[in-house]
């Protein structure tokens, strides 16, 4: 993974260019103060909203967060992708600009497909699970027949973008993100232990649960999965197959401030074996499987939040 550039430097370089332009240098200078303060309000602003969004205040236009929705608006508006930096705040939070998705737990799900909008919200069940498929491929062809879509979030490769916002009904949520690198072995040498790592990664994934603490031991959890063309090798018939990595990510909210993890191992690659037992790790879109996506068992997590981070 290629090093990123230091703050000091980057602010350096934009000072040049502005005065490049021809720019006085005073004015250079207070316009890069504004940026720095304009960055300091967003990652101020964003903690909030989030936070308000998953206590109810935003959805329900009432209470506290009423005024928050011109603010969430801004906050939307600003979260632009940009590199992320190297270190890591106390929150577990990089550094910098970032795509960022939050995920709603709701006791009563809105009745539409939450489609044509700019939003940057799924809309989960609140308390909803179901088994998942294990993650051998080719030794329980037809069990497509038996996926239910509640919370399940289908992945699409392109720019980050919410397509379908409601993972409630019938047909589930459908997000897009581009494919993120190459899994590779890790210090061990084996591909499909914890120590892989992504060649060629271009983004890294952290999450945080926010909103009203769970029930102590309760947890939620958010699989990747995908779905194999079955024995035909024909996609979208009965004989499909449904398939889960063994790696997942565990959410908890507990009281106090949050602390993000980084999940992008678990959301952009599945663990899976063959037939033989030969285990491998794979990345979201690997031709291997036809349809990528997010089973969610939530477990009365209000919100959880993931941000994109674009690497150098």
């Amino acid at each position: 993974m290629e090093s990123r550039i230091p703050a000091s430097e980057r602010t350096s370089q934009k000072l040049s260019e502005l005065l490049t332009q021809g720019v006085a240098e005073g004015e250079a200078r207070s316009e890069l103060i504004k940026l720095a303060v304009r960055k300091i309000v967003e990652e101020a602003l964003e903690a909030e909203v989030a936070e308000a969004v998953g206590r109810g205040y935003y959805e329900s236009g009432a209470g506290p967060g009423a005024g928050y929705g011109a603010a969430f608006m801004l906050v939307i508006a600003l979260a632009v992708p940009v590199y992320a930096g190297n270190n890591l705040n106390g929150n577990g939070l990089p550094n910098g600009a970032h795509y960022n998705l939050n995920i709603l737990g709701k006791d009563h799900c809105p009745g539409d497909d939450l489609k044509g909008t700019n939003r940057h919200t799924i809309m989960v069940k609140l308390n909803f699970s179901d088994p998942n498929a294990n993650n051998i491929v080719g030794d329980n062809p037809g069990n497509i027949a038996t996926l239910d879509k509640t919370n399940k979030i289908f992945l699409t490769p392109g720019d980050f973008a919410v397509l379908d916002g409601n993972a409630c009904d019938g047909d589930g949520a459908k997000f897009q993100l581009p494919a993120n690198g190459t899994p590779a072995p890790g210090p061990d040498g084996i591909l499909g232990t914890a120590d892989d790592v992504l060649t060629g990664a271009v983004y890294e994934i952290f999450a945080r649960e926010l909103g009203k603490p769970m029930v102590p031991g309760t947890h939620s959890f958010i699989t990747t999965c995908g779905i194999s063309a079955g024995p035909d090798g024909i996609p979208n018939n009965a004989d499909d197959e449904v398939v889960c990595s063994t790696e997942n990510v565990i959410l908890f909210r507990d009281k106090g401030q949050p602390k993000a993890q980084n999940v992008t191992m678990q959301l952009t690659t599945m663990v899976v074996q063959d037939l033989s037992g030969g285990t491998t790790r794979i990345g979201i879109f690997d031709p291997l499987l036809y349809q990528y996506f997010w089973d969610y068992d939530n477990n009365g997590l209000r919100l959880v939040q993931l941000r994109f981070y674009l690497l150098n």
